[in-house]
């Protein structure tokens, strides 16, 4: 295989060879079937924005939910502490 003088810059922008095929070889049909097949932008949300998104909930729900336990667990730190000093006490519900 005979390379281009290029190759070094093509390399360094993500442009790799992969596979070579022989003429005789290649079917175009299949190959537009399979491109077709494989098409992301035939949503009405390209795939790698849906995939992007998808991270990003994933992110947020985790992060919610950090934050949901750190509430939870400091609300029951306060109340024990209340209780603990007497700056809370139990008032029945009916007085007379």
């Amino acid at each position: 295989m005979e390379w281009s003088k290029d190759v070094g810059r093509r390399r360094e922008e993500g442009h790799i060879l992969i596979l070579s095929i022989n003429r005789d070889e290649l079917h175009i049909p299949l190959l537009l079937d399979a491109l077709k097949q494989a098409d992301t932008w035939k949503f009405k949300v390209p795939l790698w924005k849906q995939v992007e998104d998808s991270d990003e909930r994933v992110k947020l729900s985790k992060q919610r939910m950090r934050q949901d336990i750190i509430r939870y667990k400091s609300s029951e730190l306060f109340d024990r502490y209340v209780w603990k000093y007497k700056q809370r006490v139990s008032v029945p519900e009916r007085i007379v």
